[in-house]
């Protein structure tokens, strides 16, 4: 196995990670640590990101599924930092070796970091090796605050991408929800799974297998440091937006109006528990939870309780977050296609027209 180590970011936080043999664990730290603690950024390195970063932004605005989860977004948050969802050809340019420099020296601080280690390692010489490592690391006064979300939620928006001539409609729908520790979070998770988070969901079922509208329709639950929201995709024919869109709130009408049978709630929520089961067998998952637990402030038994608190959820919870969550009222719609579909959108209120 290659020692390997990557740097990533959210739009909340940045992560370092590195893996290699624990025969040789303190050799690869000391580089890694290194690496994180005096870091060059050489011009020549940045002017090469930009470049790659140009190339990105242009491929992503002729993406369809991109464009709608951008205008979905825009729609939840409007001109506020969750409403962001990438760089501009503007703001990349502007980039400076100084600017990154300034970036890094303000935010890359000690006392906003976790350190989490996985491996054939005693939990003495983890401590003992990252200590010595990370003993320069000088803390600063940051203090890291989490904008809120202040936009409401709002009657629900219909927004149309033209895209003249495609012979399909990318849909999005979305509506703000909750952030990670809210105490709604574990049954609105099995909500989710119910409404779509596989081929077992029932919007794919409805959608592609009884209607045959689409190759696949999904929904997802977005919850982290801030409101974060619900949402459902799919990618069906023009001729078809409209029937597609009936389906959509059909079923989002129907998780609070009509109680979950017995046999399809275990059904999910077994399913939940068994891909919980087989991921603590990852190391990159345990790693994942720790860092949620402790990011949270999540109690130390919270993932022992977790496959309980699934299968604890009830057909009345579920009915409760449809309610609560699913209103198809405030459930934004974006739909990127042919001008031609806008007659097939305006059931759902007024249309704005964006062009791309």
């Amino acid at each position: 196995m290659r020692d390997s180590s990557r740097a990533s970011s959210t739009s909340t936080y940045a992560m370092v990670s590195a893996h290699g043999l624990s025969s040789n664990f303190d050799c690869w730290l000391s580089v890694v640590t290194d690496v994180m603690l005096h870091p060059s950024f050489p011009a020549t390195e940045l002017a090469d990101a930009k470049q790659r970063q140009m190339s990105r932004l242009q491929s992503q605005e002729s993406n369809a599924n991109f464009l709608t989860g951008k205008y979905l977004r825009k729609t939840l948050y409007g001109v506020t930092p969750q409403g962001t969802v990438s760089a501009t050809p503007a703001s990349t340019a502007a980039f400076t070796v100084d600017a990154v420099r300034s970036f890094y020296s303000k935010h890359y601080t000690p006392q906003n970091t976790i350190v989490i280690i996985a491996g054939d390692i005693t939990p003495a010489k983890a401590f003992t090796a990252i200590s010595d490592a990370l003993k320069g690391w000088q803390k600063t006064d940051l203090q890291v605050a989490i904008p809120p979300v202040t936009t409401k939620t709002e009657s629900r928006t219909v927004t149309l991408i033209d895209r003249p001539g495609s012979v399909q409609t990318n849909l999005a729908l979305g509506r703000l929800a909750i952030d990670r520790r809210d105490p709604d979070y574990v049954p609105l998770a099995v909500t989710n799974n119910i409404l779509g988070s596989g081929a077992a969901g029932r919007l794919f079922t409805r959608l592609r297998e009884e209607k045959g509208y689409t190759y696949g329709a999904y929904s997802s639950l977005d919850a982290g440091d801030y409101r974060g929201y619900v949402g459902a995709s799919s990618e069906v024919r023009s001729s078809v937006t409209g029937g597609a869109l009936d389906e959509f709130f059909n079923e989002f009408h129907r998780l609070g109006s009509e109680p979950i049978s017995p046999v399809e709630l275990k059904r999910h929520e077994h399913s939940m528990v068994a891909v919980f089961a087989l991921s603590l067998e990852s190391l990159q998952s345990l790693i994942t939870y720790v860092y949620t637990q402790e990011h949270y402030g999540f109690p130390e038994d919270y993932w022992d309780r977790y496959a309980e608190q699934i299968a604890t959820v009830s057909a009345e919870d579920v009915m409760r977050m449809g309610t609560k969550y699913y209103s198809g009222d405030s459930m934004q719609v974006v739909a990127i296609g042919d001008p031609s579909i806008k007659p097939a959108l305006t059931k759902w209120g007024e249309v704005q027209e964006v062009k791309p």
